[in-house]
């Protein structure tokens, strides 16, 4: 199975964030108008409370139908990042990802009360900073090619769109590619990778270079 194109920016528009309790499931909906309606996805209440019971420092992971779902605490809040897929016949896959924060309080209300959510997501500003100074000579490089360089400024503009005053250090991983360590109230290391994708358009496949964030 390939995958083809790119998780469409985060953060770029509000979301309507729906969420229900089902019997022991907890059924989540979403909607922007760039992407219209996403979901259903099911979260199982036990499995989602033996998270919360135990080392909920570390993230809850879970997929429901071949979308697949990342959840946080932090700071009062629930920090959940969606990433909504899509299969052609082909079998290769195109999908977008949506970042959604809900006040933890209204979380534990939905599940202990059965209160449903209903929340939208504004986009979040970046106040984060960036440290470079390790990856100065990879950047040159990227910068002297047209299309890695538009690449590399969308992703540096859209994928670090964090509330938090973070600190961001880029070192080099491979030919255009990074590993970041993330300092602030919500630690995160990870790469910063260059894909060289296709994007389906109406007249045809067409060759598309893109960063990702890989965690």
């Amino acid at each position: 199975m390939n995958f083809i194109g790119h998780f469409g920016n985060p953060n770029l528009s509000n979301i309507l964030f729906r969420a229900e309790r089902q019997d022991n499931l907890i059924a989540i909906q979403t909607y922007d108008r760039a992407h219209g309606r996403k979901g259903r996805f099911l979260i199982c209440m036990d499995v989602l409370q033996a998270w919360l019971d135990g080392d909920c420092e570390r993230p809850f992971y879970d997929s429901d139908c071949g979308n697949f779902l990342l959840l946080r605490r932090y700071g009062g809040f629930c920090k959940m990042q969606l990433f909504w897929l899509s299969e052609y016949g082909s079998g290769d896959l195109h999908g977008i990802r949506q970042d959604v924060e809900i006040p933890e309080n209204q979380f534990f209300t939905l599940m202990q009360e059965g209160m449903p959510i209903r929340w939208l997501c504004k986009p979040e500003t970046g106040n984060v900073r960036f440290d470079a100074n390790p990856s100065t000579q990879v950047i040159r490089g990227i910068l002297s090619d047209k299309r890695k360089r538009r690449a590399f400024s969308k992703a540096m503009r859209d994928n670090f769109r964090w509330k938090d005053d973070s600190r961001v250090t880029l070192y080099p991983d491979g030919a255009d590619s990074f590993y970041f360590d993330a300092s602030g109230s919500w630690p995160l290391c990870g790469g910063l990778i260059l894909h060289d994708g296709i994007v389906r358009t109406p007249h045809g496949n067409l060759p598309k270079l893109y960063y990702g964030i890989h965690t």
